[in-house]
């Protein structure tokens, strides 16, 4: 301890029992790949950008496949962070997601996960638009939109 009451402690690990193993030394980046087993957010990179591309299954409806990019330890629960652009005219904002398609911006109607497993979700939407099924269109995400997962215990 000097002048500013400072204390710092390296290189330590602390174990139940009383039997000492060899001393695990891992990089920040092994330990941030086994934080994401619990958590991640995708897309959450602070600029609109295309996220995923879509298909559109019927009229409306439209659906993608996505991986994640990192192994979940169990299935995780999802959830999306930003709303859905609700009028057809919904160009990306800070908030939003949108989808662009065949040369216009289409309004979102819904946007959900399903089928998630350890290592990938389906995306499911509809617009207020109708395209021709088999069409493909981009997801686009604002500034403040993810989509969240979590798998912790």
């Amino acid at each position: 301890l000097g002048a500013s009451n400072n204390f710092y402690l390296t290189g330590v690990q602390l174990e139940l029992g009383s039997v000492a193993t060899p001393f695990e030394h891992r990089s920040f980046a092994d330990e941030l790949v086994m934080c994401k087993r619990y958590y991640q957010e995708i897309f959450d990179n602070g600029s609109n950008h295309e996220a995923v591309c879509v298909w559109f299954h019927s009229g409306s409806g439209w659906s993608m496949a996505m991986h994640y990019p990192y192994e979940m330890r169990a299935t995780p629960s999802g959830s999306f962070v930003g709303t859905a652009v609700n009028q057809g005219s919904g160009a990306v904002s800070a908030d939003k997601w949108s989808i662009y398609g065949v040369g216009a911006w289409r309004g979102l109607s819904s946007i959900s996960l399903s089928s998630p497993t350890k290592r990938a979700v389906r995306i499911d939407g509809g617009t207020n638009d109708s395209l021709t099924a088999g069409q493909s269109a981009g997801l686009y995400s604002g500034t403040a939109c993810y989509i969240r997962l979590n798998a912790e215990l």
